[in-house]
């Protein structure tokens, strides 16, 4: 799902699986991220994404319920001068 919010993009992308317990969203976007004994296994994705966004002054959040699936937003400006320095 795509919107406008001011002079920003919004991009949401939510599934409906399992979950990420509330005590690994703290790290997710660590180097490396891995979940012991479940399927969850991000390596270097999260992390490399959280640093493309960051590099161009947006947000990345993660929201997540157990058994009820997972939303990832994204927040990008629509004209960042900061980015063209």
């Amino acid at each position: 799902k795509t919107s406008l919010q001011e002079e920003k993009v919004l991009i949401e992308i939510s599934d409906t699986g399992r979950g990420i317990p509330k005590d690994k969203l703290d790290t997710i976007f660590d180097f490396g991220f891995s979940s012991d004994g479940e399927r969850v296994k991000m390596r270097s994705s999260l992390s490399s994404v959280y640093q493309v966004v960051q590099r161009h002054h947006g947000e990345v959040d993660i929201a997540s319920e157990l058994n009820a699936g997972t939303t990832v937003s994204v927040l990008l400006p629509l004209n960042d001068s900061r980015s063209q320095e």
